[in-house]
């Protein structure tokens, strides 16, 4: 019996693995989006000078809108 208890046991702290590294992943993702966003904004910046802060609050917006609607 106790055995099997440990085999249940052992698949549980697998499974948490496995979503710590997806975790991991999501969090890296972001990062490379940031650092993605950060670049396009400075070439806004140095192409169409206070335009490219203007299109990053309009991205804001949509991101806050999809981020709540995937919450919910």
């Amino acid at each position: 019996m106790e055995e099997g208890r440990g085999g249940r046991g052992g698949e549980r702290m697998k499974e948490e693995e496995e979503e710590e590294e997806g975790e991991k992943g999501r969090k890296e993702e972001k990062e490379e989006e940031e650092e993605e966003e950060e670049e396009e904004e400075k070439r806004g910046q140095e192409e169409g000078g206070g335009g490219g802060r203007r299109g990053e609050i309009g991205k804001m917006r949509v991101e806050e809108g999809g981020r709540g609607g995937g919450e919910e």
